[in-house]
């Protein structure tokens, strides 16, 4: 049995891992996406934030994926790019479903050793300005909550190529972020 992964990026900044800087107003969008993405034909993403091309906003499916770009099977364009797009991984196929177990596999892909500070975040609902977490009362909470239990990892200064990997559960929407930055790259996947 082989194992499945999902894409959550590459960091090489105090920003996410699947980062979306533009999108074209046509049949379908096809997504500017910083190098590093690691996305695959089939992967599953939801965006919000876009403020002018709206119809970018929501779940879905990634074709045609190139080194920066990617389309958006089923979409069309209704405007210009604009604001600020939040990108998360989908985990709504099996073996990557909401509150199943997968492994948050953390690596440095290239010669850049990473220093500073990774949070792996979920989310549970999006829509078209933002992704929204269940609080313990059951509220809908604006923006992403640590999914880790011990929330963030900070990885120090080490050889390149080091791997850490840890068992997290899964939410709907999932999503890696540098919350503090010194130098170099870190990548993110979930596997199952």
């Amino acid at each position: 049995m082989s194992m499945k992964q999902i894409s959550l990026g590459t960091v090489s900044s105090a920003a996410r891992g699947i980062l979306i800087t533009s999108g074209t107003n046509a049949t379908p969008i096809v997504a500017t996406v910083t190098a590093g993405h690691r996305l695959k034909n089939g992967a599953r993403i939801a965006i919000a934030g876009v403020t002018t091309l709206t119809a970018m906003n929501g779940e879905w499916s990634v074709s045609a994926v190139a080194a920066t770009t990617g389309a958006l099977d089923g979409s069309a364009g209704n405007g210009a790019f604009g604001g600020t797009a939040v990108v998360a991984a989908v985990a709504d196929r099996t073996p990557f479903l909401h509150r199943h177990s997968a492994m948050l596999t953390i690596n440095q892909p290239s010669g850049a050793v990473w220093v500073g500070t990774l949070v792996f975040e979920v989310a549970d609902s999006v829509d078209a300005t933002q992704f929204y977490y269940t609080n313990s009362s059951g509220v809908a909470v604006a923006g992403f909550k640590d999914g880790l239990q011990s929330g963030e990892i900070a990885i120090p200064a080490a050889t390149a190529g080091q791997v850490m990997q840890l068992e997290v559960s899964l939410a709907r929407f999932n999503t890696i972020r540098a919350s503090a930055f010194t130098s170099g790259v870190a990548g993110a996947a979930l596997l199952a």
